[in-house]
């Protein structure tokens, strides 16, 4: 029984460690299976408001900026002139984002008690603008300000909710136009960006997953386009036509503030998984597996985040058939 406690120990540890919030762990018996072997970890996901760092931290300062790596080892820091050179007017401030292949760096002109924020991007390394735009959002929260890729990324949030709007801004070239998340010509299909998921892929597209885990969408960034939209209501039916409908992404359980965490995984990225009620304590969750590249449905099934999963609990996908 000193292993076994020892065990429940190390796992829980090894959770923490993982930046997972662990649920509690029932005790052992001795026909029970290992603890670790059922205990999923969700990979950390990134800041939900503010600015979100990328690769690199931007520094502001006189003539143009400092660009640091955040990783350790991943070399010096670079500096680059602007021309002109940002300036903020009494109580303004200032702030910087760079997309991570150093292409691009955008400077936020923050003007205090208002929902404006002032984007100018600059060429990198020439530093030389592009162009600007000015946006209905709020630093630091509750909004949030990131690059994907050459794109900057701007998630408005409504103070009712939960609901967010998000918007693609091309700053890296002088041509296009900012388009809604979902959505090139209109919002009526607009997705509910509310602690939703932004997935870039190594080849260069990005897949974003909306707040109930309900669609997602593939989108080339480079061009602005929708590439591929999947409704996982359309893909795992409702066993039977059940009511009320058991499945987490259904109409009928629409409720954003439950949370999802979608990541990838597998050999090669070449899954998305999406786990459901990770807000929740309550287990097991839901999770649906996708092929990554196209949309296609590899399985769906009950997990537990850092718990027991006893063959009680186990569910597949033909449970929803």
């Amino acid at each position: 029984m000193l292993l076994k406690s020892c065990n429940v120990i190390f796992v829980i540890a090894l959770c923490i460690i993982s930046g997972v919030t662990c649920r509690q762990i029932p005790a052992q018996t001795e026909t029970q299976e290992s603890i670790a072997a059922d205990c999923e970890t969700l990979p950390p996901r990134p800041d939900q408001s503010g600015l979100r760092a990328g690769r690199y931290r931007v520094l502001l300062e006189s003539p143009g900026a400092i660009l640091c790596p955040l990783a350790a080892d991943a070399g010096d820091c670079e500096s680059i002139e602007l021309d002109p050179e940002p300036a903020a007017a009494p109580g303004e401030t200032l702030h910087g984002l760079v997309d991570d292949g150093l292409t691009v760096l955008v400077v936020l002109r923050v003007q205090p008690n208002s929902a404006t924020v002032i984007a100018a991007s600059f060429s990198i390394p020439d530093g030389r603008p592009i162009r600007s735009y000015k946006i209905s959002a709020s630093l630091p929260e509750p909004d949030l300000f990131a690059m994907l890729g050459p794109v900057l990324y701007v998630r408005e949030c409504v103070g009712a909710g939960p609901g967010c709007n998000g918007h693609l801004y091309p700053v890296a070239t002088k041509t296009g136009q900012p388009i809604p998340i979902g959505s090139e010509t209109n919002a009526e299909s607009m997705l509910n960006m509310y602690d939703a998921s932004e997935i870039a892929r190594p080849d260069g597209r990005w897949i974003f997953v909306d707040a109930s885990g309900q669609e997602v969408i593939w989108m080339d960034l480079k061009n602005l386009r929708v590439l591929r939209r999947v409704r996982i209501a359309d893909l795992v039916p409702n066993k039977a036509g059940a009511e009320p409908d058991p499945r987490p992404w259904s109409d009928d359980n629409f409720d954003p503030g439950a949370g999802n965490h979608a990541h990838l995984s597998g050999p090669g990225d070449r899954e998305l998984r999406i786990v459901y009620r990770t807000n929740e304590t309550e287990a097991p969750h839901w999770q649906v597996r996708l092929d990554a590249n196209s949309g296609a449905l590899l399985g769906a099934e009950k997990i537990r985040l850092c718990a027991r999963l006893s063959a009680a609990d186990s569910r597949t996908m033909d449970e929803l058939r």
